[in-house]
């Protein structure tokens, strides 16, 4: 899939030079809220990582994408960047039997920012009147920096322990996902990314370190293929709009 991206890109750049085709500018924004509320006060309610509980934040992300159009309007290749903040935080805990109630172990912080550059590919499958659907491969190299800071409860009650970590990390996404578009007129246009039915192969690594230190205290590493329902991400869609020259 990387060489027959990469080759895609090769031919739109060759093509270009020879003055053929339209110029594509777009992009999109993002915002994403959750929160978790405790419903359920069983002793695996919630497990004690925050990879595990449920989030409470937001996710704003914004991603511009230049591209190329050959004639016909049968194939787009182009680059995208971006760049997303985070802003997280998790509670973990345990069912006590001595108290018959669920009880927070700890409060866990999590924020960040991350980079990314996208090569992709778009090709048109059939389109009726102004809309289009289509089939967009893109391949993404993420790095992100951030800190996690975790509070955890003393077993006496007493008070709690601070414990900070500055992360850093780097991850690869591979995407296949459909594109709904919808034409304006000649040059403006929106589109629909139907990211509940995409596919996708990632790998990320998440590297932690001690605050105010070079020590490395941790690592993560996560990876898999995902079809289907929120294959890409944490949206079921995703509204981009863009401007063809």
């Amino acid at each position: 899939m990387k060489k027959l991206l990469l080759a895609a890109l090769l031919l739109g750049c060759c093509a270009a030079a020879q003055g053929q085709g339209q110029v594509v500018l777009s992009g999109s924004l993002g915002f994403s809220r959750s929160g978790a509320a405790y419903s359920v006060k069983g002793s695996e309610a919630y497990a004690a990582s925050a990879a595990s509980a449920l989030p409470d934040g937001r996710t704003f992300v914004v991603a511009p994408r230049v591209g190329y159009e050959f004639p016909g309007q049968w194939l787009e290749v182009g680059v995208g960047g971006g760049y997303s903040n985070r802003l997280y935080d998790y509670e973990t805990g345990t069912n006590s039997n001595e108290r018959g109630e669920w009880v927070k172990l700890s409060d866990i912080c999590e924020k960040g920012h991350t980079f990314s550059v996208s090569p992709y590919v778009r090709t048109r499958c059939f389109a009726v009147r102004r809309f289009a659907f289509m089939v967009q491969l893109a391949a993404e190299w993420q790095f992100g920096k951030g800190n996690l800071t975790e509070t955890e409860q003393k077993a006496n009650g007493t008070g709690a322990v601070v414990s900070s970590y500055d992360t850093k990390s780097r991850g690869f996404v591979m995407r296949m996902m459909p594109v709904l578009q919808y034409r304006f007129n000649h040059h403006f246009r929106m589109d629909l990314f139907l990211d509940a039915v995409s596919v996708a192969y990632s790998r990320a690594t998440t590297t932690t370190y001690g605050r105010n230190s070079a020590e490395e205290t941790g690592q993560v590493v996560t990876g898999g293929f995902d079809m289907g329902l929120n294959g890409s991400g944490s949206a079921l869609a995703t509204v981009g709009f863009s401007y063809q020259f």
